[in-house]
């Protein structure tokens, strides 16, 4: 059985396709049309026309060729060579960029074969199965302090949190393009029905618990377990160790240490507050019988998703939820903030441009870098994916996507969510596929209700802290 009791999408899954989600936007932008803006709904007002930050000047003579890596992806990559290559030559002249792509299997391994021979790509994101902390220990990443200072590069519009997510050992090694945040998203029409109040949207809300979400969870659900008639009144969408529920029982899952030096040297399964968020996540099947089982998951969530199926009324997941909620046109459904219960504190999932360690040419590197960041590639990168950029003055654009949310509720749930956030461990620390696959394997039990947490937990630390001594 998997680790979840909630069958979940990956993080990785949805990134490889995030392109295709936005492919009516990246084909206007790509034929020359440029896209409608969403209109507000009624009593809204719309957001005024915003324009990204302009990126410093580069030094005079940076010129010279460049190769810009990606994972296949048709919408994706028609984007880049078809509407950001051009655009950024006509910034820089000088500057050729040429895209190389492989398949999203292979991104990885052919990024460290070309990095062994000496001839790494210049310019590549977390694409891949990978993350920062795995690319920073194999000597993959360039850092850009030095640069970011002698090019003068104005970071301000950014949250300190994302301008500083992917330091290791003290250097910064890229600055998020994008950051997704997570959330709770709800049905309104079977909260309507069972005449129970929305979640709130104030992440300082007080009153929004783990137990108010548990009452509240109590009665929108009915008929549980039937594969027809059921409908459930919570789902979890969150890996656990992306941060999920442990941050809210105040659970840190990874040492300290391990942060340091962004590579996992001890686990804290055994603390007191990791036990009982594993356990409070299987209670949520085996005792309050508020959420469905795995089984019951995977049918209901094909298509459309566990909220998009109508009989789930409220799911805790990470920000790539909302892209196909956007397109289910009869489903009428809010953004809220994350009951508390220790914490309110969530994972964030940012992706960064880097700099390849041995690019023969870091200057122009660094200058297309800026223009995807910062620049007006920021903004193209938010049409083209529709995630929420990571300068804040272009986030009403992206507000634009949604319309049938209501007016300043999307901003308000986002602005707060990342002011709750700390990156996701996945990507900052290099060892976390083994500490997972342990995870996943010795669980199981605790997730069918055959043992408590209590039981397996420390079989579990064992069996970790065995997987992580040869990193």
């Amino acid at each position: 059985m998997a680790d979840q009791q909630i069958a979940s999408r990956s993080r990785r899954a949805f990134l490889q396709s995030a392109a295709s989600l936005g492919a009516a936007a990246v084909l206007a932008a790509c034929s020359g049309t440029p896209a409608q803006p969403a209109q507000p709904t009624q009593g809204t007002q719309a957001a005024q026309p915003t324009s990204p930050p302009q990126a410093p000047a580069q030094p005079s003579k940076v010129s010279g060729t460049i190769t810009w890596y990606m994972n296949i992806d048709a919408v994706r990559n028609k984007w880049a060579q078809d509407v950001i290559i051009p655009a950024f030559a006509k910034e820089q002249p000088n500057i050729t960029v040429t895209l190389m792509t492989v398949p999203w299997e292979e991104f990885d391994s052919k990024l460290l074969a070309l990095a062994a021979a000496g001839t790494p790509p210049d310019v590549f994101a977390q694409w891949g199965q990978s993350g920062g902390g795995t690319y920073f220990h194999k000597n993959l990443l360039y850092p850009i302090d030095d640069l970011i200072q002698s090019r003068g590069w104005d970071l301000s519009g950014i949250p300190p949190l994302l301008q500083r997510a992917y330091t290791f050992e003290g250097k910064i090694y890229g600055v998020p393009m994008y950051s997704l945040g997570s959330f709770i998203f709800y049905n309104k029409k079977l909260f309507d029905e069972a005449k129970v109040a929305y979640p709130p949207t104030d992440w300082n809300d007080q009153s929004w618990t783990w137990d108010e979400m548990l009452n509240r969870a109590k009665a929108l659900t009915k008929d549980y377990g039937d594969r027809e008639k059921g409908q459930y009144g919570f789902a979890n969408a969150i890996n656990d160790l992306y941060g999920g529920i442990p941050w809210l029982f105040g659970a840190e899952i990874f040492s300290k240490d391990s942060y340091d030096k962004a590579k996992i040297t001890a686990v804290e399964f055994t603390d007191p507050k990791m036990i009982a968020a594993v356990q409070a996540k299987a209670d949520l099947v085996t005792k309050h019988k508020i959420s469905p089982t795995p089984a019951i998951s995977d049918t209901i969530s094909q298509g459309g998703g566990l909220l998009g199926s109508g009989k789930v009324a409220m799911i805790y997941g990470g920000g790539w939820e909302i892209w196909p909620l956007k397109d289910l046109k009869e489903l009428q459904w809010g953004i809220a903030a994350v009951p508390r219960q220790e914490t309110n504190r969530i994972p964030t999932f940012s992706d960064p441009w880097y700099i390849a360690k041995g690019s023969k040419n870091v200057d122009a590197s660094f200058a297309f870098v800026q223009y995807l960041t910062t620049g007006a590639g920021q903004q193209s990168m938010a049409l083209a994916l529709q995630a929420p950029p990571a300068v804040q003055s272009l986030l009403p654009e992206w507000y634009k996507n949604f319309p049938t949310v209501e007016s300043g509720a999307l901003e308000k749930v986002y602005k707060g969510a990342i002011a709750n956030a700390k990156e996701t461990p996945a990507s900052l620390l290099f060892g976390y596929g083994p500490v997972e696959d342990a995870y996943n394997q010795m669980l199981a039990p605790v997730w069918n209700g055959e043992k408590s947490a209590a039981e397996v937990i420390p079989q579990l630390q064992d069996r970790a802290t065995e997987a992580i001594k040869n990193l």
